[in-house]
């Protein structure tokens, strides 16, 4: 009689244990969820709220725990830019590359969204007033890798920043910052 006590005490605390655990992992995963991003607005809500709503608004998606993606951000703020930051994971990133379609050389760490426009890496705010004022029928811009004096990356300015314009898959130079 001890023995089958002792035998349903154990299964009552294992099956106590594994609904505290399930409890846990449940629990867990709504806070993880709760740190993603999975809706990406589209090119018409962006920049209808970009440019008639808040002209300063930066849209930035970025992995969790990018350093340099941070400094950027606060470049963006010190700038007088309201920046909305969502962290994405992987599958998030994979989903805004398809949207936005640079060559794998041409990619940084982050995309920023600005007026319905991409904007890839570490994007002088130079670069940005001026693709607001001119407005141009292209999908984005970017600064390929992540050069050196870049805002939120280390180091001086060795070289000129070139700026480049990504339309349907065709690319090309936009503006130069540092000649």
């Amino acid at each position: 009689m001890k023995r089958e006590e002792t035998k349903i005490k154990r299964m009552l605390a294992l099956s106590s244990a594994t609904v505290t655990l399930g409890i846990l992992a449940f629990i867990i995963a709504l806070i993880l969820s709760g740190c993603s991003s999975t809706k990406i607005t589209t090119e018409a809500e962006t920049r209808t709220d970009g440019l008639m709503g808040n002209p300063n608004l930066v849209t930035v998606y970025k992995p969790f725990g990018c350093v340099c993606c941070s400094d950027h951000i606060a470049y963006l703020e010190d700038e007088g830019y309201q920046v909305d930051v969502h962290i994405i994971n992987a599958e998030e990133q994979t989903s805004l590359r398809k949207k936005y379609p640079l060559p794998t050389d041409m990619q940084s760490c982050h995309i920023s969204v600005v007026g319905g426009y991409f904007i890839e890496g570490h994007m002088p705010v130079e670069a940005i007033e001026q693709l607001k004022e001119e407005n141009p029928d292209i999908d984005g811009i970017f600064l390929p890798g992540m050069p050196a004096g870049s805002p939120g990356m280390p180091g001086e300015q060795t070289e000129p920043f070139i700026i480049y314009a990504f339309s349907d898959g065709e690319i090309s130079e936009f503006m130069t910052i540092g000649e």
